[in-house]
């Protein structure tokens, strides 16, 4: 460290200067490069996604007023006294009938009509 302070001190004063310049040119190149411009580059990126968050959150906002809507109106048609049977026309499934699990029982139980 010693030799290089002593040879920048044997150096004349308009070289020492142009050196200080031309290594606070290359410090600012470096700023700009590695720090303003990948920060730049991420503003202009969120300001182009900012309409889109905005539009989402009023989306989100709706919902939330139409939950809030629907939580207060009483359940229409929904007995709460009696458990919901299944339809005598809705398909068997395999889950029902544990004991008859079988390769043939699968293989009806995927192949029933839709019943609508």
């Amino acid at each position: 460290m010693k030799n290089l302070v002593h040879a920048w001190h044997l150096r004349p004063a308009h070289e020492r200067r142009t050196l200080s310049i031309v290594g606070a040119v290359v410090v600012l190149v470096l700023i700009v490069a590695f720090a303003w411009l990948p920060i730049e580059r991420s503003r202009a990126r969120m300001a182009a996604e900012l309409p889109r968050l905005r539009a989402s959150i009023d989306a989100l906002e709706r919902d939330a007023n139409e939950v809030r809507r629907l939580r207060v109106l009483p359940a229409a048609g929904v007995n709460r006294a009696r458990a919901p049977h299944p339809s005598p026309r809705s398909p068997p499934t395999a889950a029902a009938y544990p004991a008859r699990r079988s390769r043939c029982w699968t293989s009806a139980v995927r192949a029933w009509p839709e019943m609508t």
